[in-house]
């Protein structure tokens, strides 16, 4: 069986993964096994596209955040046949399925000669921010932002979908009282999106997680894209993303 080298990233993130059962270097760079496998499909050539599906465990990060956020930039794909060291796909990662039955994640991938074919995202004449937070054209640092709290100071209730902790209720803002909606808390490889925030020390999230992999959690804030929530939240108003002053009203149906 031939041995391929999986990887996936963007300017945030970089991961690496391998078929094989033991870790294999290739170029003084480590692939590890994938936890719980990870296979592909063979190769759809077609005109315009050239198309694969990859599986892995639902739970692997960072694929496993897809359930629950748009990611902050898409991922890039490579597939290399390590025996004769040749690309067998390179794309970017277009769409991620989840099968919660069979505990796995399908991610398809497609070159860009898909995306030449697609749609073409188009910046939306709105009154609301057209970035998402902490992107590049955000430019908010998502470090300046993140609150970490360990593990075993939080409190769960019976469901797992309230936490509370203290720091929740430190509000850097105190203007915004839902400072944490919108938001998400990340423990490990696994992310959640906070539904509400509540009361001061306590968030409510989306669904209750799945395993905590790691003693600390990663909190960050959330926003709603409105132009007063931009000033008044994060104070970075000179990268607000939308149109604001657009007329609520259509001053030749309905005057001014």
């Amino acid at each position: 069986k031939m041995t391929e080298l999986y990887r996936f990233f963007n300017t945030l993130e970089d991961f690496r993964f391998c078929d094989a059962a033991v870790p294999v270097v290739y170029d003084s760079v480590q692939y590890p096994p994938a936890p719980g496998g990870i296979a592909r499909d063979f190769l759809k050539r077609q005109v315009q596209e050239d198309a694969i599906t990859i599986t892995v465990a639902a739970e692997l990060a960072p694929f496993q955040s897809y359930a629950l956020k748009n990611p902050f930039e898409l991922l890039k794909v490579t597939v290399f046949d390590l025996e004769e060291e040749v690309y067998r796909f390179r794309g970017e990662l277009a769409n991620v399925d989840f099968d919660a039955q069979a505990g796995v994640a399908m991610l398809r991938c497609s070159t860009l000669g898909r995306a030449l074919v697609g749609d073409i995202p188009n910046r939306r004449l709105d009154r609301h921010c057209n970035w998402e937070l902490f992107d590049a054209d955000c430019a908010l640092n998502r470090e300046d932002h993140k609150v970490t709290i360990p593990r075993g100071e939080m409190t769960f209730s019976g469901n797992g979908l309230f936490l509370t902790h203290a720091n929740f209720a430190i509000n850097p803002n105190p203007g915004n009282a839902n400072w944490w909606t919108g938001g998400f808390i990340q423990c490990g490889p696994e992310a959640n999106y906070i539904d509400d925030h509540p009361s001061g020390d306590t968030v409510r999230l989306l669904f209750p997680f799945l395993k905590l992999s790691d003693p600390f959690f990663e909190v960050f804030p959330g926003c709603d894209k409105a132009h007063a929530t931009c000033i008044g939240k994060f104070d970075n108003e000179p990268n607000f993303g939308g149109y604001h002053k657009i007329l609520l009203r259509n001053p030749v149906l309905q005057g001014f």
